[in-house]
């Protein structure tokens, strides 16, 4: 149950990614040269990190606490890390 509520999250609970890709670019453009570490707990199947993705001066890892959920969140990108774990 839980992976087909994961894979199709995104239909379930659509989101306009492009006001929020602009919302983070704004957020995150004081300084392009400086690489910033973001941690997402909790980062379920990996969507807001998908969308964070997309700006260029951040290095990405998340963080969740079931392994089947990891699984689908590490299928995003190589660019980003997912680790099965609790804080």
């Amino acid at each position: 149950m839980t992976d087909y509520i994961a894979k199709d999250y995104s239909t379930i609970r659509p989101v306009d990614e492009d006001s929020l890709i602009e919302i983070f670019k704004a957020f995150f453009k004081a300084d392009k040269k400086t690489k910033i570490d973001l941690l997402e707990p909790g980062c379920g199947p990996g969507r807001l990190l998908k969308i964070l993705n997309k700006i260029s001066n951040l290095s990405l890892t998340g963080i969740d606490i079931r392994s089947d959920i990891v699984n689908i969140a590490s299928e995003i990108s190589a660019d980003i890390k997912i680790l099965h774990g609790n804080l």
